[in-house]
């Protein structure tokens, strides 16, 4: 492993424990994963509900596959690379593009933020969350 890489992983790691310490961890919970047909086309559709604390701050990341969502509960601060900074309320749904930079997924209120995301993928695998250095 080359310094360059070293220094990275030092930094997402310190990065990623200072968010640790700063607010709890999501919490995930599988709620279905079903195989489905459109136009010929098969694939699946994984939803889970997450919940994210106050004050929590996802780290910029992509999604490798579409994501729509919903938001049950709370208030979250989010913004594509490119775009500018919208506030999701209950009942706002979003739309999170394949391969799009998410710069902030935040939960901006004073109480847990509740939604219920949806992810098309090809195959029989949850998506990966590919967090940017």
């Amino acid at each position: 492993m080359n310094l360059r890489k070293a220094a990275s992983l030092i930094v997402l790691g310190v990065s990623l424990s200072t968010q640790a310490i700063s607010a709890e961890k999501p919490v995930r919970e599988d709620k279905f994963f079903r195989s489905v047909e459109v136009a010929g086309n098969s694939g699946f559709v994984k939803s889970q509900r997450i919940e994210i604390p106050p004050g929590f701050a996802a780290p910029s990341h992509v999604h490798p596959v579409p994501t729509f969502g919903v938001v049950n509960q709370g208030t979250i601060a989010y913004q594509e690379e490119g775009g500018e900074e919208t506030m999701l309320n209950e009942g706002d749904t979003f739309f999170e593009p394949q391969d799009v930079n998410i710069l902030k997924f935040n939960n901006t209120g004073s109480d847990t933020a509740v939604f219920t995301v949806f992810y098309i993928v090809d195959k029989q695998e949850s998506p990966t969350l590919h967090i940017n250095r």
